[in-house]
């Protein structure tokens, strides 16, 4: 369900080229049959900036290529989608090849109908409202929604909110790029579901918080970081995912020197080789777990050896600098 739930501002947004602060409208913004909105998944070892107000700075600059292939969501007619048929009033259907979600339009509203995942079918009997035009600094919204589901597990209900809210603008920072004049959006999915099985009724919580970040320059967002939390009797899950209009990864990947970076061996115990064929000097920094920067060498050569023997074993990233270029991989330190 995350990749859905990543999807629920992202879809609808393009933000108009004026100087001030972005208005958002329904004739300019919401999707239409034929929209393609492709997106590249990052990965980033630091700590992710949700800062809100007006002037503020978001930096993703460290921000390197994921190893997920990039992912078309595409727009088109209900019935030319599987369970498409379910929706009779959904008015456009977005999909990536294995979710379909269903929405309708109304003069001022954008409204999701339900939704298909490998697990999960939602339909929505307290439509989620995805947009209620205009959105601009400082929007919110406050929606409640529930519906019914089918699972492998059997099926149930499902009830929450949907907030949408835009309290954020200021300058997006990109590797090797920036952008002014950016709007930020965030989103808050909560959903307590109830599935009813052969045994004991199942409860379980979804809450789903995507940050977005629009500029005058592309219909879909900039950036999307999307952060779900399922709380079940399976346990705790956490997910974190980054992800970028590919529009403008070129530029990004172009600024990034990831496939040149090579690290052995890895795993490791006490020394590993740093291999930069495109460059022979630059900074490299080791970051543990929690972002902080445990080492910093600089060296020399296109192929370099650092002494990590003090390090504790655990998961690390080496990020190097060089020229004004990033790249991260991770190492394991036995």
């Amino acid at each position: 369900m995350r990749k859905i739930y990543t999807l629920f501002f992202g879809v609808l947004l393009f933000n108009t080229a004026v100087k001030a602060q972005i208005t958002l409208t329904k004739a300019t913004n919401e999707p239409v049959i034929g929209d393609v909105d492709n997106r590249q998944t990052m990965d980033t070892v630091n700590a992710i900036p949700n800062n809100s107000g007006s002037g503020q700075v978001w930096d993703f600059s460290t921000l390197t290529t994921g190893t997920a292939a990039a992912v078309a969501n595409t727009y088109t007619t209900p019935s030319s989608v599987p369970g498409g048929t379910a929706h009779p009033t959904a008015t456009i259907a977005q999909t990536d090849g294995t979710s379909p979600r269903f929405f309708k339009t109304t003069a001022t509203t954008f409204e999701m109908l339900g939704m298909t995942t490998s697990s999960v079918t939602l339909t929505f009997t307290n439509t989620a409202v995805m947009a209620n035009w205009p959105i601009a600094f400082n929007y919110a919204n406050n929606d409640p929604v529930g519906g019914t589901l089918v699972s492998a597990f059997g099926g149930g209900t499902f009830s929450g909110n949907l907030v949408g809210t835009a309290p954020g603008s200021g300058t997006l920072l990109l590797p090797g790029r920036t952008y002014n004049n950016v709007l930020q959006v965030i989103t808050y999915m909560n959903l307590t579901a109830t599935i009813a099985t052969s045994l004991i009724p199942i409860t379980a919580t979804l809450n789903v918080t995507n940050y977005q970040y629009y500029d005058a320059s592309q219909k879909f967002p900039l950036l999307n970081v999307n952060i779900t939390r399922i709380n079940s009797l399976a346990g705790n899950q956490v997910t974190t995912t980054v992800d970028v209009n590919n529009n403008i990864y070129a530029g990004i990947n172009e600024y990034n020197l990831d496939n040149s970076l090579v690290i052995y061996p890895n795993p490791a115990s006490n020394n590993i080789n740093i291999q930069l064929s495109n460059s022979k000097s630059a900074k490299v920094e080791i970051i543990n777990q929690f972002g902080q920067v445990v080492k910093t060498v600089n060296i020399e050569s296109n192929n370099d050896n650092i002494n990590i023997s003090e390090l504790s074993s655990g998961v690390y990233f080496v990020k190097t600098l060089s020229e004004n270029k990033t790249s991260v991989k991770k190492l394991i330190k036995d």
